[in-house]
């Protein structure tokens, strides 16, 4: 009931779509509050007003074939506070850093915490992890605790992975340490395992990503696994880390070559690993059609290309991050 997640077009088609809700429960009245993309939050001076006015939302959605989430969506009264109690525990939680011995105590219980929390919300690894940029590495022990402790974090809320391979990169950069590539491969092979079979594609797409950025070598089950994926993202970057040698076993290619073998393939839902895959001749059944669509062809004569295999993500810069030089190859501008 809403607009696929992820391409930028969503957010356009959300705004024209949400502006008309907007203009709806509004009715000339001056409503106090905001909308952020397809989240509203709105103040009232009674519970009857608030009430009244979700119905409206509701009758109003309901025009465009939508609904709310009532998962996510309260009515709440004040006094409430303005930062839930355990992301302040988080903030203010105390890295004693005299000894190597106080420094992991504190370590794994800045971890033990957010992992309680964990439990109920999403999110408090994930903080735990940027508040670890803070924590000085003074030392090989400590490094090696602090390693377990964010593959630990990864392994239970698998959506850290990009936010802990950047504050495991900057640590090793400034401390001068090895990673343990052995601890890596482990958790790596067991997000793939776990998750490709249930098409959970992100947490596939992210765990590939980490193989490739750490050289990872990936079993004869997990490329059985991933090769039976049919989406796009997870399909190019397993086509890129076999490419570099990554997989002990050849992948299965049947099922993506079966993906984009039909005429109008660039109009259909798999043109992206059909253009890809084709001018990086990783399959053979988009490579004669390309010629054949003249938008395509274009495309690849402009030399454009929507999957980079180079690096371009630098630690906290977020996967969109603002990057020196921009975030495209000048091969490719």
């Amino acid at each position: 009931m809403g607009v696929p997640i992820g391409p930028d077009t969503s957010l356009l088609a959300a705004e024209i779509v949400l502006t008309a809700v907007d203009k709806k429960i509004a009715k000339g009245r001056r409503l106090r509050g905001h909308r952020y993309i397809d989240d509203y939050e709105l103040t009232f001076t009674s519970r009857g007003e608030a009430e009244q006015t979700l119905v409206e939302i509701e009758d109003a959605l309901a025009e465009f074939e939508l609904s709310i989430n009532p998962l996510k969506t309260e009515i709440v009264e004040l006094p409430q506070p303005f930062q839930e109690g355990w992301a302040h525990d988080l903030l203010t939680f105390r890295i004693r850093t005299e000894t190597a011995t106080t420094t992991i105590t504190d370590l794994i219980a800045l971890f033990s915490r957010a992992a309680s929390v964990a439990q109920t919300r999403s999110g408090p690894l994930k903080y735990a992890l940027q508040r670890s940029r803070e924590i000085d590495i003074p030392d090989s022990d400590v490094w090696g605790a602090f390693q377990n402790l964010v593959w630990s974090a990864v392994s239970s809320e698998p959506t850290t992975m990009p936010t802990a391979l950047d504050v495991l990169t900057e640590k090793a950069e400034l401390g001068e340490f090895q990673l343990d590539e052995d601890a890596a491969a482990e958790v790596i092979e067991a997000m793939l395992l776990t998750h490709a079979p249930l098409r959970n594609a992100s947490e596939v797409a992210w765990a590939l990503w980490g193989a490739i950025k750490l050289d990872i070598r990936l079993s004869k089950e997990v490329a059985s696994a991933v090769s039976s994926s049919d989406d796009d993202f997870v399909a190019l970057l397993a086509l890129d880390a076999d490419e570099r040698g990554l997989f002990r076993s050849q992948l299965d290619l049947s099922n993506w070559e079966t993906l984009i073998d039909y005429d109008d393939v660039f109009s259909g839902p798999h043109w992206l690993l059909a253009y890809e895959s084709a001018v990086r001749k990783w399959l053979e059944s988009a490579r004669g059609r390309i010629g054949e669509d003249p938008f395509m062809k274009v495309l690849r004569t402009r030399r454009v290309r929507f999957y980079l295999p180079e690096e371009t993500r630098r630690p906290f810069t977020g996967p969109a991050g603002p990057l020196p030089g921009g975030l495209v190859p000048d091969e490719y501008v």
